[in-house]
């Protein structure tokens, strides 16, 4: 079953209302009660009752400090003709707070694109709701008393399925639109507000930030007039300033933000890991090689002996480290600087390279470990069809697997 934005049909019944002589107990007033439950009676009512008080109070602040209208009347006019055009879809870009004009026809064209790719979409034969609504009550059974209250007032009383729509995406050619699955109204919109509540602290401390993806095979002119050699990564900051070059860039935000630093305080050390990161760099340019070469069928074991001549070099230094990791007995700046290209051996047709090299082989085991690899870790499958769409040239390949 699909469910598209702007595809939905309402039933109306008509009631007809006539003089019909009142009973003669409906001419006496009840008075109006005014007793009020004991608080702890319930807890559940409790959090029902306090709900209601924190939407009561929100909505008299928000009388208090309702502001007149700035539009001018025929502002007004322009706006409400576009909202009734049955022609246009009026969305949010993808990206910043622009807003976008679509014509209907080529929106549902995408729509109808994207939703045919069965790799990540099929059609279900009935509505899955009851079924996930009971497994969701078993589910609930597990959580602290106060954990069901708060999702079970949160939740809505006649679920719906999610919402398909699109968000131009107005930096990349073509101008594709990237997917979204409204959850307001679902079965699990109650569980999801609850799993935000208990995450919020932790987001918060976190920068904010906005992530642009580039396609690199046709680079967008506003990229090369940020940056004239037209590199990523990319680091804009508030004040607009402009930093490129991924160790650059990685060094800026150790020291710009509080927290853990990931480089050695010591200057040698220091030294020390941007020494062995400039000598790692001689790898993934073999790797990538090696790849093109197994997809072009090629002979490629000289370049996988090369590779694997190169990883003993680091399965040396790692074992003179005599700790777990490049930087000491905790993760630091180099062990994440060179991690991706261990993620993706599998991907590069190199599963096998780690096979004489007990030293690699436990600090990839480590790394693994580490909540931020685990957070962002990708897998072979999404890279090998970041990939295809890559050599294709596809505007979809920048944003694949997000």
């Amino acid at each position: 079953m699909y469910m598209a934005e702007g595809h939905c049909w309402h039933m109306m019944a008509y009631i007809t209302l006539v003089d019909v002589q009142r009973p003669p107990y409906q001419h006496y007033k009840k008075k109006d009660s005014r007793w009020t439950p004991l608080e702890g009676r319930d807890s559940r009512l409790d959090f029902y009752i306090e709900c209601f008080h924190r939407r009561a109070r929100a909505e008299i602040v928000e009388k208090q400090h309702h502001l007149p209208h700035n539009l001018s009347r025929a502002e007004h006019n322009v706006i409400h003709s576009l909202r009734n055009n049955s022609d246009i879809i009026i969305k949010k870009a993808d990206k910043g707070g622009a807003v976008v004009i679509m014509n209907r026809s080529e929106y549902e064209q995408e729509t109808a694109r994207q939703l045919s790719n069965t790799t990540f979409y099929k059609p279900l034969p009935s509505d899955p709701t009851e079924s996930y609504q009971k497994k969701l009550q078993h589910l609930l059974k597990k959580l602290p008393e106060k954990a069901q209250d708060q999702i079970c007032t949160d939740a809505p009383l006649e679920p719906r399925p999610g919402i398909f729509y699109l968000l131009p995406k107005i930096h990349t050619p073509g101008n594709p639109g990237r997917p979204i699955i409204s959850g307001i109204g679902t079965l699990t919109a109650g569980l999801s507000g609850y799993v935000d509540s208990l995450l919020r602290p932790y987001a918060t401390s976190t920068p904010r930030h906005e992530t642009i993806n580039i396609n690199l095979k046709n680079k967008p002119d506003w990229l090369f007039e940020k940056n004239p050699f037209g590199l990523i990564p990319l680091l804009e900051t508030s004040k607009g300033q402009l930093i490129c070059e991924s160790p650059i860039i990685c060094e800026y935000l150790d020291e710009a933000y509080p927290g853990k630093k990931l480089l050695p305080a010591d200057p040698y050390e220091r030294a020390c890991q941007k020494m062995l990161l400039e000598r790692f760099s001689k790898l993934p340019p073999l790797a990538l090689k090696h790849l093109l070469a197994v997809k072009n069928g090629e002979d490629s074991s000289a370049l996988k002996a090369e590779f694997i001549k190169k990883l003993d070099e680091f399965e040396k230094i790692l074992a003179g480290c005599k700790t777990v990791f490049y930087g000491g007995d905790s993760v630091s700046m180099i062990d994440y600087m060179i991690w991706p290209w261990f993620e993706r051996l599998e991907f590069l047709q190199l599963p096998d390279c780690l096979q004489h090299t007990p030293k690699l082989r436990q600090w990839v085991e480590a790394m693994k470990k580490d909540p931020a690899v685990k957070a962002t870790m990708t897998d072979a499958q999404t890279l090998k069809g970041f990939f295809e769409l890559y050599v294709k040239n596809s505007p979809e390949a920048c944003d694949y697997g997000l």
